[in-house]
């Protein structure tokens, strides 16, 4: 991924970026098994590179998410 990706609605980085009135969506900090999504940002590193860490994928704009475990299984919530 670049270091950002912005839309007229979202502002995508590595680490969460400055104030803003966009939904922010931020990885590269790991936060554990699950994502924390809210009405103005999601953190969504939950450590896909370690072995027992999960790839998660947000739905934009429905702020639902989906998991796979490192064999690629999806989980459940």
């Amino acid at each position: 991924m670049p270091i950002g990706y912005e839309t007229a609605n979202l502002v995508a980085h590595h680490i969460p970026a400055r104030d803003t009135s966009k939904f922010q969506v931020s990885a590269h900090l790991p936060i554990g098994d699950l994502p924390r999504v809210g009405h103005r940002s999601a953190q969504i590193d939950t450590g896909c590179g370690s072995a027992h860490g999960r790839l998660t994928a947000l739905f934009w704009p429905a702020l639902d998410y989906i998991q796979v475990d490192s064999n690629g299984t999806v989980i459940g919530r």
